[in-house]
C-alpha cells in the first residue's frame, strides 16, 4: 500500500470500502485502487457538490478537489461557516482548504 500524500484534480478509480463480520475493513480487491471510506455518502461526491462534514462540527462545506493517503480517497473541502477554533487554528484564513475522509461526511 502507498502511503504517501497525493493531490489528485479528478476524481481518481476507487472502491468502497466493505467490511467484514467483525466490522473490521476487508483488504482490497483492487490493490491498485484507492478505498472510499463513505458509509452516508455512498460515491464520492463531485467537485463543486456541498456535503456536511460531521466530524469536530465543522458543517457545511464545498467538495475542492481529492487526495489520497495511506490507500484512502478523501475530499479538499472549503468550509461555509468554519467554527471558530477551525479559524484560530488555521491562523484567520478562512478560505484554507480542509481534509477529509468518506466516513466524515454526510449528505447536505
Amino acid at each position: 500500500m502507498k502511503m504517501e500524500y497525493t493531490k489528485v484534480a479528478t476524481l481518481p478509480a476507487y472502491e468502497t470500502v466493505t467490511v467484514d463480520a467483525n466490522g473490521m475493513p476487508c483488504p482490497p480487491r483492487d490493490p491498485e485502487a484507492v478505498r472510499w471510506s463513505g458509509k452516508t455518502v455512498a460515491a464520492p461526491p463531485a467537485i463543486g457538490e456541498r456535503i456536511m462534514v460531521r466530524m469536530n462540527g465543522l458543517g457545511p462545506a464545498k467538495v475542492v478537489g481529492y487526495f489520497t493517503e495511506a490507500g484512502y480517497l478523501g475530499l479538499l473541502v472549503k468550509f461555509e461557516n468554519p467554527p471558530a477554533w477551525w479559524v484560530r487554528q488555521v491562523h484567520g484564513k478562512r478560505d484554507t482548504v480542509g481534509h477529509v475522509f468518506g466516513a466524515e461526511i454526510a449528505p447536505l
